[in-house]
């Protein structure tokens, strides 16, 4: 009993440090966690002459993370293509598909019978469910379009599919985060079957908070231009992206930046049958 009392202390005060190390540890990782980075250093780039592709890495990065996209993003691209580029008609089957043009006109036929000239004030979604074909092109003395075609996974496999057109008063908002598309209950011009919300912006210059999470995750691109992020050490040009959960954050920059945000919920169902769905 005498070695258990004189013992007894010095075994408490050596669990409560192993304590306090491990939970100081876990303090650490789980601050390490919370905000994730890609350079555009690390997209992959698929070159086809007037027509170039760039992967966004998206999930690759994440640790643990186990899957190329990021919760309901399957795929993002970031295309240029030139004057006279073509795109033969093609199947989507079980993706849901936004094009988002900054700069260029690109013409847009489909199987439903669209033909539609997409650009930066009339954008495109394509909710393609159980299974539709598009094609798409660049008119020959065309200016190059630059874009993002964003892949995301919709919540249930075989839905109607169908292809939605919006138009926007402006090209872009100036020092304001505008909703471009979202879940069905969202007041976004284009519905997304699938628990997203979908904003962009152009920084002039200052800072500006970036929306809300609400418990939920955010992923943000710099489509062009240059940005900070106040208090977190963080720079960010064209072709990055931070992905973070359990955060507030805002973007600041003294000269112009186009940015595109996403809201995403990981514990809503998504579809694993679609094209990038894994």
């Amino acid at each position: 009993m005498k070695y258990f009392k004189k013992k007894a202390p010095k075994l408490i005060l050596i669990g409560f440090t192993i304590i306090s190390f491990s939970a100081f540890f876990s303090f650490i990782k789980k601050e390490n966690k919370m905000i994730h980075i890609s350079r555009a250093s690390e997209q992959r780039i698929i070159n086809q002459g007037k027509f170039i592709i760039r992967l966004l890495p998206l999930g690759k990065n994440i640790p643990n993370h186990k899957d190329n996209g990021i919760y309901q993003i399957g795929r993002i691209d970031h295309a240029t293509l030139e004057g006279g580029t073509f795109v033969p008609m093609h199947l989507h089957h079980n993706d849901e598909i936004l094009s988002y043009l900054r700069k260029g006109k690109m013409v847009h036929k489909d199987s439903n019978g669209n033909v539609e000239t997409v650009h930066s004030k009339h954008l495109m979604m394509m909710n393609s469910g159980s299974g539709f074909y598009h094609e798409e092109g660049v008119p020959e003395d065309g200016e190059t379009v630059e874009m993002l075609q964003i892949f995301m996974r919709p919540r249930a496999d075989e839905l109607p599919p169908k292809v939605q057109f919006t138009n926007l008063p402006e090209s872009h908002g100036i020092n304001k985060w505008r909703l471009i598309g979202g879940n069905e209950k969202s007041d976004a011009p284009l519905k997304i079957n699938t628990d997203v919300l979908l904003y962009d912006a152009t920084i002039e210059k200052g800072k500006v908070a970036l929306p809300a999470l609400s418990g939920k995750s955010g992923y943000l691109y710099v489509f062009d231009g240059n940005i900070v992020i106040p208090g977190k050490d963080i720079k960010l040009s064209k072709g990055d992206a931070i992905f973070f959960e359990d955060e507030e954050l805002s973007v600041e920059t003294d000269n112009k930046a186009d940015l595109v945000f996403f809201i995403l919920d990981k514990y809503s169902a998504v579809s694993k049958n679609g094209l990038y769905a894994h």
